[in-house]
């Protein structure tokens, strides 16, 4: 999912002539099914003086998950899923005990028949227990229930020495909260992850859309700023949004509120519907459509379409479709809420400044209300606990300046 790092070798979206080099990836793989995989792989490396990668999904996207020259431990197909009981004076209620390899469909479908919930990603190969909970975590039920690192109970990791141990606040403590938040593959191999889950609960999801055709841009951007001037009271109610922002189209693909129920997703968006109406702008038409940009592919709903679920499972099975990311450069920043509140046209001007520059830029956001709940004391980046939003551009990079990026994030940047 970062080809940039890989000086584009071997990419599958490329020209069947251009190369393919082993170049910036890792020589050989280790598939760790089990902890004694993982310890073996860590001493043989330390023996010899290999530099060492640990990989899951491959949807991290800043290369950490492939290396020149290095032997990478595959943790994909660790995917043991148990769920119990869980008491300690720290939780008492359901838990979810997951392998390293677990992606968060495979967790959400575990979850969903026992009739519980747990916190997952928006796009449903990420695996939970790397680099996505390890980071932070966010996703549609974070408003409910917070952040993932908020639900870890217990780590079982394998240190550079090679042990296996395991992190709670009761046990390894420091260890357990560097691990809640502080970074995938940072501090040693997750090996499990026992997380908190919550009972199955009703959920409405949806999605909109709506671009500058037959309008003018200032406009289309008054209807950007009024979506994202909703943004807070979605948090409020609990749900989270996911939208993209093209030079001329916006969409939340989805809205989701658990708990929710069409009544009150429609009153939310009551204001939007309305400066739709008022300025004569097109929603109405469902149609599914494919955009395309050299980097990304990316789902759009050219309607106001809002369903309510029996559960958050069958919420998330329809409305999030896997997305492909490929080829993207990325730079985002976490914008908190009282920046939007208090300087929302700023805000919009700055988007649509990031937009109009160059029309192959895109921009991702993501809102969750992290703090709606309280959260215990670990290393998630503090900043999310005043975020509204994670807004994420995507630029793609014509193959040619490929090797000199490459070269500048090898040489100089890394």
């Amino acid at each position: 999912m970062a080809s940039t790092y890989t000086n584009n070798s071997c990419n599958p979206f490329s020209s069947k002539h251009a190369p393919c080099t082993i170049g910036n990836y890792i020589q050989y793989a280790v598939n760790a099914t089990e902890a004694r995989h993982v310890q073996k792989s860590i001493h043989f490396a330390k023996r010899h003086n290999i530099r060492l990668v640990i990989r899951n999904t491959g949807h991290d996207l800043l290369g950490k998950s492939t290396g020149a020259g290095a032997l990478g431990i595959w943790m994909h197909h660790m995917k043991n899923i148990s769920i119990a009981d869980y008491n300690s004076s720290y939780y008492t209620g359901k838990a979810m005990k997951i392998g390293a390899g677990v992606q968060s469909f495979e967790a959400s479908s575990a979850a969903s028949r026992a009739g519980v919930v747990v916190v997952g990603g928006n796009c449903p190969t990420v695996g939970l227990a790397g680099g996505y909970s390890q980071g932070g975590g966010h996703g549609q039920l974070v408003s409910q229930f917070g952040l993932a690192a908020d639900q870890v109970l217990e780590w079982e990791a394998v240190l550079a020495d090679g042990r296996l141990v395991v992190a709670s606040p009761f046990q390894n403590s420091d260890l357990y909260w560097a691990l809640s938040g502080g970074g995938g593959g940072t501090y040693g191999v997750v090996i499990s992850m026992t997380s908190k889950a919550y009972p199955e609960l009703q959920t409405v999801s949806g999605n909109l859309s709506f671009s500058d055709t037959g309008i003018s841009r200032t406009t289309f951007f008054a209807g950007v700023e009024m979506f994202t001037s909703l943004l807070p009271s979605i948090g409020d109610a609990g749900g989270a949004s996911v939208w993209w922002l093209t030079n001329n189209s916006m969409s939340t693909t989805p809205t989701t509120i658990p708990r929710g129920t069409e009544a009150l997703y429609n009153a939310l968006f009551d204001p939007l519907i309305g400066f739709f109406k008022k300025n004569g702008m097109q929603y109405s038409t469902y149609e599914t459509r494919i955009i395309e940009t050299q980097m990304l592919i990316l789902s759009i709903f050219t309607a106001y379409y809002v369903e309510e679920f029996p559960t958050f499972h069958s919420a998330y099975q329809k409305m999030n479709p896997p997305e492909n990311i490929t080829d993207e450069l990325l730079g985002g920043r976490l914008i908190p809420r009282s920046v939007v509140q208090q300087n929302l046209t700023e805000v919009v001007s700055a988007f649509r400044a990031i937009v109009e520059k160059d029309t192959g830029l895109v921009i991702s956001g993501v809102m969750v209300n992290s703090s709606r709940v309280a959260y215990p004391n670990n290393s998630v980046n503090p900043a999310w606990r005043d975020a509204l939003m994670s807004v994420v551009m995507g630029a793609s990079v014509n193959s040619i300046f490929f090797p000199l990026w490459s070269w500048m994030l090898t040489n100089i940047l890394i």
